[in-house]
C-alpha cells in the first residue's frame, strides 16, 4: 500500500507543479508535445480553452493537490518497522590488527607517490600525459583503500550500534527517490530541442569534452576554458552516451543538479536526526527527522538553482560534489567510518576542478571542522573521534583527501598565460549572454540583482538553455 501512496502523492506533487507552470505561461498552448497532442484529443481541445478557464482550471488543480497532499501524508505515521533498522544490514565487525595498520599505512604511502608523481608529470616534458592521468587515479584509488584497511573494529561496533537506534530518516529513500525522479523528468521536458542561442560557456565546455574524448593530454591541462579538463568530464561522459553534443553538456547539467538535490536531502537526514517520540497508542507525535529532510529535497529539486542551472555544465556541478563531500564528513564523524572523511576530502578538493569557488566551498567544510570541534565538543567525544590521536589523524587523512585533487588542480591551471592569478579570477557567470548575470558576478553586485540573476533569461530561453 505504501507504494501506491507513493505514487499517488508523487502524482499530487506532480498536479501542483502543473497548476504552477500554468499560471506562469498564462496558457497551454506550446506546452503539450506535438506527438503526445496527436495521441490524445482531449489535451488538444485543453491547449483551444480560453484564458479564463484555463486559469479557474489551475486554481481547482491546486485546490484538489493541496487537499490530496493533506490527505496522503499523514498515512505514513508509525509505519516504518523498528525491528528492520535493528537487524538489517549488518555487517560483521573488522578486527584491528597491526597487520591491517600497517596495510593502510603502505597503501596511503603509495598513493601519494602515485599522487606526487602524477602532479610532477604535469609539466615534466619526459612524461607521458596518459602515464601521469592513470598515475593519478591510480593514487586516488590506493587512497580510499587505504582508509578501509585503517577501520577500526570499535568503529564497527559503534555503527552496529547507530544502526540499531530508532531514528532512521534514511529509511524514506523511495520518497526522495521519486522527488528526484520527477525533478529529473521535468528537467528532461524538450531536452534534445536545440536553443535559441547558446552561451559561451556551454560551448566551451563541449569543446573541452571534445577535446577530452580525443585523450592524449593531461587531465590538468586547460583548454577552451581556463580550468582542467577534468570539469568537462561530465560533459563528455554524456556525449560518449548519447552521440551528441548538445545532449552531453546538458548531460553533466543534469547529473550536477540530481547530486547537488540528493545531497540536500542526505545533509538533511544528518542535520534533522533525532529520536522519534510515539503517542500513547504508538502513533508518532515527532518523526526521527525525515520529514524535514524530504521538505529540504522538494525545495531543492523545485528551486531556481536546479530549474535554471540543471541543463547547464560547469556551473553547479563544483557546489553539487562538495555538498555530497559535506554530508560525507558529517556521516563519517557520526559513524566512525575513515573511508568517508577520505572521500569526503576528496569530494571537497574535486570542486576546485570547476574553478575557484570550489575553493570557499572547502572553507566551508573547514567551518564544519572547527564548528564541531568548538561547538560540540562533548559531542565528538562520545563519538570514534574522542580521542586527540584519532581526531588528528582523522583530520590529517581528511586533509589530504582534499590536497589529493587541489595540488594537481594548482599546477595544471599555472600553465594558462596568467597563471595560477588567472584561474582565481575565473568569472564564468559573467561570461555567461546575459546581462543581468553579469551585472550579478561581480563581488560588488548589489543582493537585489544577486538574487535577480538567475531568473534574468528565463524569457529570453536563451543562457538557460530552453
Amino acid at each position: 500500500m505504501r507504494i501506491f501512496r507513493s505514487l499517488a502523492l508523487a502524482l499530487v506533487v506532480g498536479a501542483a507543479y502543473f497548476a504552477q507552470a500554468i499560471w506562469d505561461r498564462g496558457a497551454l498552448s506550446g506546452f503539450f508535445p506535438d506527438r503526445l497532442l496527436g495521441a490524445s484529443p482531449f489535451l488538444l481541445s485543453m491547449t483551444r480553452w480560453l484564458p479564463q478557464d484555463v486559469f479557474a482550471f489551475a486554481a481547482w488543480l491546486a485546490v484538489v493537490s493541496a487537499l490530496g497532499f493533506g490527505l496522503l501524508s499523514p498515512l505514513w505515521r508509525g509505519e516504518w518497522r523498528e525491528e528492520d533498522s535493528r537487524t538489517r544490514g549488518r555487517a560483521r565487525p573488522l578486527a584491528t590488527s597491526a597487520r591491517n595498520k600497517w596495510a593502510a599505512v603502505a597503501l596511503i604511502a603509495g598513493a601519494w607517490l602515485c599522487i606526487g608523481a602524477a602532479t610532477a608529470g604535469i609539466r615534466a616534458v619526459g612524461m607521458s600525459p596518459v602515464l601521469s592521468n592513470w598515475l593519478w587515479l591510480s593514487g586516488i584509488a590506493l587512497y580510499i583503500a587505504g582508509g578501509y584497511f585503517a577501520a577500526l573494529r570499535d568503529a564497527s561496533d559503534h555503527a552496529e550500534r547507530e544502526r540499531a537506534r530508532d531514528s532512521s530518516p534514511l529509511q524514506a529513500w523511495p520518497i526522495a527517490l521519486l522527488i528526484l525522479a520527477a525533478a529529473a523528468a521535468l528537467t528532461l521536458v524538450r531536452w534534445a530541442e536545440l536553443p535559441a542561442r547558446i552561451d559561451i560557456v556551454t560551448a566551451k565546455a563541449g569543446l573541452q569534452a571534445a577535446t577530452l574524448l580525443q585523450g592524449g593530454r593531461s587531465w590538468f591541462s586547460t583548454d577552451a576554458l581556463p580550468a582542467p579538463l577534468l570539469a568537462s568530464a561530465a560533459s563528455a561522459l554524456g556525449r560518449s552516451l548519447t552521440g551528441d553534443a548538445l545532449l552531453g553538456v546538458r548531460f553533466a547539467g543534469l547529473l550536477g543538479g540530481l547530486v547537488l538535490t540528493a545531497a540536500v536531502w542526505l545533509a538533511g537526514c544528518e542535520l534533522f536526526r533525532r529520536s522519534p517520540t510515539h503517542g500513547k497508542f504508538g502513533e508518532v507525535i515527532e518523526d526521527d527527522g525525515r520529514l524535514p529532510a524530504l521538505v529540504g529535497v522538494a525545495i531543492a529539486a523545485g528551486g531556481i538553482p536546479f530549474l535554471a542551472f540543471a541543463r547547464l555544465p560547469i556551473f553547479i556541478e563544483g557546489v553539487a560534489w562538495a555538498s555530497l563531500g559535506l554530508w560525507a564528513l558529517l556521516f563519517a564523524l557520526r559513524r566512525g567510518a575513515p573511508v568517508l572523511l577520505g572521500v569526503s576530502g576528496l569530494l571537497a578538493g574535486w570542486a576546485t576542478v570547476y574553478g575557484p569557488n570550489g575553493i570557499s566551498l572547502i572553507g566551508v567544510s573547514v567551518l564544519i571542522w572547527a564548528g564541531i570541534l568548538v561547538l560540540w565538543p562533548d559531542w565528538i567525544a562520545a563519538t570514534l573521534w574522542g580521542s586527540d590521536r584519532r581526531l588528528a589523524v582523522g583530520v590529517a587523512y581528511w586533509a589530504g583527501g582534499v590536497l589529493a585533487v587541489t595540488l594537481p588542480v594548482f599546477v595544471g591551471v599555472s600553465a594558462l598565460s596568467g597563471g595560477i592569478s588567472a584561474y582565481l579570477s575565473m568569472n564564468l557567470l559573467g561570461e555567461s549572454a546575459g546581462p543581468a548575470w553579469q551585472a550579478a558576478a561581480g563581488f560588488g553586485a548589489s543582493l537585489r540583482a544577486a538574487l535577480l540573476a538567475p531568473v534574468a533569461g528565463i524569457d529570453a530561453s536563451a543562457a538557460l538553455g530552453f
